[in-house]
Parts: C-alpha cells; structure tokens; sequence
C-alpha cells in the first residue's frame, strides 16, 4: 500500500466487521429465545423489560442510521454517491428496523469489491462505514446489551443459579459488550497516518481495562436492583440527566442538526452510565478523573445500599471489596494503556485529508507527504473537494487522539 493513502483497512479489520456480523445475528436469535423462554416461565415483569429494552434500542439506532444516511447524502456526493443506497430503500429498511444488516453487507460489499479491483476510493468508504457501524452497535449496546446484562445477573441471583455456566454466560456477555467498544477502538485506529502505532496489542489492553470497568458497573447495579428494584429507574434517571447535562456543558458538535445533537447527548448520557467516552476535544485526563471518581462514589452507593438490605447468606465485605478493587485494577490497566499503547502527538488524517478526485478513482499515491511541525501530514492541493470524512469522523477521531 503506498505510503500516500491515509486510510488502511486490512483483512484482520475486515475479519473483525465480519465477526461483528455474526454476533449482531447472534444477539437477535438469543434476544428472540430468552423472550421465549420467560413467556414461557410466566415471567411475564421481566419480560416486559427485555421487550422494552429490546424496542427502544432498535428505534433509537435505527433512528440515528437514518439521520446519518440523510446527512452523507447531502455532503458525500459525488464521491459517495454510488456508495450510498437508494432513499426510499434506506427509509423503508430503516422502518422495517433493518438499517444495521443494511450496513453490514453495504459495507462487506464495498470492501468485497474495493480489495478483488485494488480500488482504493472504495476502500476509504469501507473505512468511513465502518466507523458508522462501531458507532452504531455502541449506542446499541449500551441501550440494550448491557442493561440486559444487569436484568440476567439479577434473575439470576434471585434463582441462586450459581455455577460455571451461568457464571460462564455473564462473562461471556460482558465481553461482548467489551467488544462493542474494542471495535469502536479499532474503528477509531483507521485515522492514524501510521497505524502501525497502534497494534493489536493495544486492542487487547483496550478490552481489558474496558472489561474489568463494565464489568463491576454492572455487578454494583445488578446487585442494587436486587434489593430495590423499583429504585433503579429512579437511580437511572438521576444519574443520567446530569450526564446528559455535562455532555451538553462540553459543547459536543456531532450531528448537523440540533434535535440530532440532542438526541446523541442523550445516547451518551446511556453509555457513561456504564463506562467511560470521550466527547470533547482536548486533555481529557481532568474530565477522566472527575467521572471516574463520581462513578466510584456511585458505586460505593450502590453497593452500600445493598449491603443494608441485602438477606442473603454471603458476607458483604467480600463482594463488596471484589467489586471495588476489581473497578480500580481496572483504572491501573487504563493508565497502562495511555502510558504505552495510546498514540501521543499524532495528528489524525481528518484534520489534513481531502481525496482528488480521478474518474471513478482518487490516486492517493499523487498526494504527496510534507513534514509539518514534526508530523507527517498530507498536503492538499485541491480545496474544492468535499471531504470524504465528514464532521462526526473528524470530531471522534480528534477526541479519541
């Protein structure tokens, strides 16, 4: 590949899409059979949760699916127009609840195409859709998956199904949730202008301090919710209208409209209240520690009210102590992983890259390499070029880095 293009998809990224592919097919089907099986287990309270959980994160992704088609079909043409599905095809799959399949086989199939003819405009879009997707599937996750998560891990505590598979069942689906944002991580890694700064490595280090954060967060919520049930919404909703609110006070600049800037706010607000993202430009090693801290208070309420009501035979000062210092080990991996995997004074392509346009194709290769204040940079000769990244890939990506 030559040195000149910005935007490197490999197999391994394409096996990872792929694999994200068959779990969002496997979420649906198990999605379908624990419905099933609580209908059938008279189970009817929580299955209603499942159904609603299940509704209200299919609208919500499919919602911000559509806007995002609507957005790139007014700034990505003519260089993505090809690209990009017929309108009415778009809106009837969306209402049909069909846009993330939609996206998966848009995107296989552009990339399918872009590596059998070396068409590397093709392979930038690929990159581009596989951003929309890793943001998808986490607004997905943290609006169904790992609320679910809490509701199995409190089902079963109430059931004392204790053992290696239900244990087994739990870790597996917090690594799936872990997953969600490990692709998000990789999704992000395509903006490096050298992405050989961020290995493999760096993803496995990534999952592991996302883990071992989710994973407690969970823990504390599920084992309140045992006792308080009916609290838990109110903790909810008192805990995410705040974040909310500091999302707002960052002054987030994501989507090209205000109601759609309010609505992804809102799906932010959702996945601070299990783990940590970064919104805002900037050191965010200040914002990082504020959250961290309010959430380990959090917890330590959480944990703390469970401890008072809590009837069962298990001493509190062990869970109690395993929950806690498995979210702090968590926290020592993180800063592992800013201290020697996270690129530092790197400069994102977003800020420098606008593809040329030739024919049905962009050389890249006849964008030449300048050195810029001790980076490697793209120099862009043609202004009149719409961007292919739009505004929500250069804002993550800046974030991110």
């Amino acid at each position: 590949m030559a040195e000149g293009f910005p935007f490197a998809y490999s197999v391994f990224d394409f096996s990872m899409t792929f694999l994200g592919l068959i779990l969002f097919v496997a979420d649906v089907i198990l999605d379908v059979q624990l419905v099933v099986v609580l209908y059938k287990e008279n189970a009817y309270a929580f299955m209603g949760v499942v159904v609603f959980l299940l509704l209200a994160s299919s609208l919500l992704v499919q919602l911000f699916s559509w806007l995002w088609f609507y957005y790139d079909s007014k700034s990505l043409e003519p260089h993505a127009k090809n690209c990009i599905r017929n309108e009415q095809i778009i809106a009837t799959t969306h209402v049909l609840q069909l846009g993330i399949p939609l996206r998966y086989i848009n995107m296989l199939d552009i990339w399918c195409r872009s590596n059998r003819g070396k068409n590397r405009y093709l392979e930038c879009v690929a990159v581009y859709l596989t951003h929309d997707l890793s943001m998808l599937r986490l607004f997905e996750t943290f609006s169904e998956s790992a609320p679910q998560l809490v509701l199995m891990t409190v089902i079963t505590i109430h059931r004392n199904e204790f053992g290696f598979i239900p244990s087994l069942k739990a870790v597996g689906s917090a690594a799936a949730i872990t997953f969600s944002v490990v692709t998000y991580h990789r999704a992000m890694r395509s903006f490096l202008p050298r992405k050989n700064q961020q290995g493999c490595g760096s993803s496995v280090v990534y999952f592991v301090w996302n883990l071992l954060l989710i994973g407690p967060r969970v823990a504390a919520l599920a084992l309140f919710a045992c006792v308080l049930p009916y609290y838990v919404a109110v903790h909810f909703i008192g805990l995410w209208l705040p974040l909310v609110l500091w999302a707002g006070l960052q002054k987030t600049d994501f989507m090209d409209s205000l109601a759609g800037e309010r609505l992804y706010r809102a799906a932010i607000g959702l996945i601070l209240y299990f783990t940590w993202f970064n919104i805002a430009k900037g050191s965010s090693l200040g914002r990082s520690i504020i959250y961290h801290a309010f959430i380990m208070a959090d917890m330590g309420f959480l944990l703390g009210a469970w401890w008072y009501w809590q009837k069962e035979q298990w001493d509190p000062r062990v869970i109690f102590s395993a929950v806690l210092l498995s979210y702090i080990l968590g926290l020592v991996v993180k800063v592992f992983y800013y201290r020697y995997f996270h690129p530092k004074k790197t400069v994102p392509c977003t800020e420098v890259y606008q593809p040329q346009p030739l024919g049905d194709m962009v050389d890249f290769r006849s964008l030449p390499l300048v050195p810029e204040s001790g980076h490697t940079r793209l120099s862009v000769q043609t202004a009149e070029v719409p961007p292919m990244v739009n505004k929500r890939m250069k804002h993550l990506a800046v974030n991110f880095y």
